[in-house]
């Protein structure tokens, strides 16, 4: 696999987990976390466990899937710290993508209570992790939606290079 294939099945991939992580944590939030469903212990006849499993084997692929995008465009990312143009976007971007990520795993590793309704720590772990996926997920669609016609076009220049219908003839 070329470089550059390599990079588009692995956007698409960490894609695909972004989805897969996106839908089943607003499910679990929206019909295990809030209101009458903190007592719920299924959803369209599945276990409450099983939408959990779900979105905890979407986190490990994301997690696994983002540590090696950021690893990937790390020559792009030292260039716009060294020249301080890294968006103040993508700075927000990393920094709520770092709180998710720590209250996850606390809240999956650390605290116990899997199942317990009852506002403990563990809950405003979870509660934490929420209030902090849903602005991560606004920003990770900006981020995305800039990068889509790259994400999809086939045959489109790697990065550094023109696209040919924008560059001028030197004749010119």
């Amino acid at each position: 696999m070329k470089p550059g294939q390599h990079r588009d099945h692995l956007n698409r991939s960490l894609l695909l987990a972004s989805i897969a992580i996106l839908a089943s944590g607003l499910l679990l939030f929206t019909q295990f976390h809030i209101g009458h469903g903190a007592h719920a212990i299924v959803f369209a006849r599945i276990s409450k466990a099983y939408w959990r499993d779900l979105h905890r084997v979407a986190a490990l692929f994301f997690l696994f899937y983002s540590v090696h995008h950021l690893h990937i465009h790390w020559r792009i990312i030292k260039r716009h710290l060294a020249r301080f143009k890294l968006l103040q976007g993508q700075v927000l971007l990393l920094f709520l993508f770092s709180i998710v990520l720590i209250t996850g795993l606390i809240g999956w590793l650390v605290l116990p209570g899997g199942y317990n309704p009852e506002y403990t720590p563990r809950h405003l772990c979870i509660d934490i992790h929420n209030l902090t996926g849903i602005p991560l997920t606004l920003g990770l669609f900006l981020h995305l939606r800039r990068r889509w016609r790259l994400l999809w076009l086939p045959n489109r220049p790697r990065v550094g290079k023109a696209i040919p219908s924008e560059t001028k003839p030197s004749g010119s």
